[in-house]
């Protein structure tokens, strides 16, 4: 016996606090089957008062579980309670039940929170979206509606897409033709390539803005017609003369 006393003060000197150890029980089983005596009285009164303080630390950190829960900061409140619930005595784990039910329930009700503030998110966002669309700001209508492929808006916002692409491509096309017709009908020849090159330019964005739209094909024969009329009015070319390194200006081969 005197071995297990012996472990059992080691037991009692190196413990943490935090839980009273297997062996610990053991031995005092051992002792109390043995002679009644100072030795047991002593384990009895060691046993004691680790018990008090195994449960005053669990009351410790109990509360300070209930602190981290009343702050929504659940997963620091769950890793206390479960780490009782596996070495806090009877009464303790009692406690640790409720505190986990208390948690399941405010986790529950923060994720029911979370899902019905992204749900106004999502509907106010759709309506931003219509709202855009609606006052043809075609390009800010397109990057609400894409922030919505993936909800339950997710089939109409492709739609709008679309269509606003649509629209918003026809629009540019138009004004493109209108600095066109106003090239052909200047007489001024750098006022006429500006225009050109100005329409060359509107449907250049066109096409890499709206890839997907129906009048492509229609944009790029504008975009030829306009490159055969400007050719027409290229610029002079700058060479460098071989004789010596003056640049002279070349007229165009027309």
């Amino acid at each position: 016996l005197l071995n297990v006393y012996s472990n059992i003060l080691r037991l009692y000197y190196s413990s943490d606090r935090t839980y009273v150890p297997k062996e610990f029980y053991l031995g005092y089983k051992s002792i109390d089957q043995g002679p009644q005596g100072i030795m047991l009285a002593s384990v009895r009164k060691l046993l004691a008062d680790l018990e008090g303080s195994v449960e005053e630390n669990a009351m410790r950190q109990l509360a300070q579980a209930r602190e981290l829960l009343h702050d929504n900061e659940f997963a620091g409140a769950r890793r206390i309670v479960e780490e009782l619930s596996v070495n806090g005595t009877d009464s303790v784990k009692e406690k640790v039940q409720t505190i986990l039910e208390q948690i399941e329930e405010a986790e529950r009700v923060e994720r029911l929170s979370l899902k019905q503030l992204q749900q106004q998110k999502v509907k106010s966002q759709w309506q931003n979206a219509l709202h855009l669309y609606e006052i043809k700001d075609y390009d800010a209508a397109i990057a609400e509606f894409t922030m919505l492929l993936n909800t339950e808006h997710k089939n109409e916002a492709a739609a709008k897409i679309s269509q606003a692409a649509s629209f918003a491509a026809n629009e540019m096309r138009r004004k493109a033709a209108s600095l066109f017709v106003k090239a052909r009908k200047t007489t001024d020849a750098d006022q006429k390539t500006a225009l050109l090159v100005e329409s060359k330019v509107m449907l250049e964005d066109l096409l890499n803005k709206y890839p997907g739209t129906d009048i492509v094909g229609k944009v790029q024969q504008n975009l030829q017609v306009l490159e055969d009329e400007l050719s027409k009015y290229s610029l002079p070319q700058v060479e460098e003369s071989n004789a010596d390194d003056e640049h002279v200006i070349v007229p165009s081969a027309e």
